[in-house]
């Protein structure tokens, strides 16, 4: 079966269209130039993980800016699309629901309600809304909402494909979710859990903020490992809210 994989795979690329080639090639190269030597030679320097059994889409993948208007087509959006929808959920569940914004005059609408800080997304040629409603997934006594996790799994499936196929997949949470979610007509008992701008890497970030554009090529930066995993029992010394 591993083999078969590899094989579909092999003929998929093979067959990928000259801009989704492109684009990952520019985005490796992208990559490569912006990890710290640490990186590419296959550790992190925050902790000592080995990055070579890690998949490439998992470290090439940056919350980068820097993008382009560039149209990017229906079937590499399903493509993107059908990774999210394959995403685990509890029982099945599968409460995503998204919204995809990639036509005028809603795609520029959508694009007024953003953050100032987000000023760079106003280039996308496409936004996907992520929504969900408690209900659509488990109902859990204790009152954990998860239909926000089942969300989150299904948005980073979505990220790390976009990611493979040489795109810019940028999750963000700056914006007025009451008049986006008017304009797209998600009703009201419906949560707008995050926007994911996506688009083509530029080759200038010249329209980037000075701090953005140190951003693009700075190192990524995570805490200690020991930080965040604890073997057996909850050890961690975190502050009080």
């Amino acid at each position: 079966m591993l083999i078969l994989w590899f094989e579909l795979m092999s003929e998929y690329y093979s067959h990928c269209v000259p801009t989704c080639s492109s684009n990952k090639t520019a985005e490796s190269a992208l990559v490569t130039q912006r990890l710290s030597p640490d990186v590419v030679g296959g550790t992190y320097p925050f902790g000592g993980i080995m990055s070579d059994g890690l998949i490439p889409a998992i470290m090439s993948r940056r919350a980068r800016r820097a993008i382009t208007g560039q149209p990017i087509a229906r079937d590499i959006l399903e493509t993107i699309l059908t990774a999210a929808h394959l995403a685990p959920s509890c029982a099945n569940s599968q409460p995503w629901r998204f919204v995809v914004v990639d036509e005028e005059p809603a795609l520029t609408q959508v694009k007024e309600y953003l953050s100032g800080g987000n000023y760079w997304a106003k280039l996308s040629p496409v936004i996907v809304a992520v929504v969900s409603r408690a209900d659509l997934d488990c109902q859990i006594p204790d009152g954990r909402e998860y239909h926000l996790f089942g969300c989150g799994l299904a948005s980073m499936n979505l990220m790390l494909q976009a990611t493979e196929m040489g795109l810019i997949a940028h999750p963000i949470a700056g914006f007025k979710q009451a008049p986006i979610k008017t304009l797209l007509d998600i009703p009201d008992d419906f949560t707008l859990i995050t926007l994911i701008i996506l688009g083509n890497p530029a080759d200038t970030d010249q329209l980037l903020s000075e701090k953005h554009r140190l951003e693009e090529v700075s190192e990524r930066s995570r805490v200690p490992i020991s930080n965040v995993v604890a073997w057996n029992r909850f050890t961690f010394s975190e502050p009080p809210p």
